[in-house]
């Protein structure tokens, strides 16, 4: 047979509260996902990934359609940069 146990309320409450507390507890010692790290890429490589030349990369970015960092003398591109200029051309059809 079940016993039948009687508890207040503030008792109820500090049983749920540490309950809790000790689960939050345990969530918290769990490792953090770390944001990956945005790679550059060399001229050569972003010219070979938009299969372009490394003249038209020039001129695209000097006219501002790709962002460029220079970086100790040598000039390197974000890859997210290089996914955000790419739009889409959004053809009509007659």
């Amino acid at each position: 047979m079940s016993e039948i146990i009687l508890i207040t309320k503030e008792e109820l409450t500090g049983i749920i509260h540490n309950s809790l507390k000790e689960a939050l507890e345990k969530f918290n010692h769990l490792p953090k996902e770390q944001p990956k790290p945005d790679p550059f890429l060399s001229r050569k490589e972003t010219a070979k990934r938009l299969k372009t030349s490394l003249v038209s990369l020039r001129s695209w970015t000097k006219a501002g359609l790709i962002k460029s960092y220079v970086i100790g003398g040598r000039v390197l591109y974000k890859e997210s940069d290089i996914e955000a200029a790419l739009t889409e051309v959004k053809t009509v059809k007659f």
